[in-house]
């Protein structure tokens, strides 16, 4: 974190993952946000999520899509969350390669 620039570079995305978190649609929006210039995206799980939140499946699926947002030139937001509705803390700005 040290050195990191807050808010990072470009466009920040506050990204609300609420359905069921498919890799291809994923994808497809990890390379619309690098091709448009977003700098980072905070990831944010909302009401309507279909993956077990909290979860080993939810902490897997945070490290593949920090990979994919480092392949990509991404950095992340990731917030402290209370619960699903409401962060309590923004934690900062993190490489997504210091995640995967």
């Amino acid at each position: 974190m040290v050195g990191r620039a807050f808010p990072p570079e470009g466009l920040s995305w506050f990204w609300f993952l609420n359905d069921a978190c498919d890799e291809a649609h994923i994808g497809r929006q990890i390379a619309e946000f690098a091709q448009v210039g977003c700098g980072a995206v905070c990831l944010h799980p909302r009401p309507g999520l279909l993956l077990p939140y909290g979860g080993d499946e939810w902490f897997d699926f945070i490290r593949r899509t920090a990979r994919r947002c480092a392949d990509a030139g991404l950095d992340l937001i990731i917030p402290a969350v209370g619960d699903r509705r409401h962060p309590l803390i923004n934690i900062g700005v993190v490489s997504a390669a210091s995640v995967a």
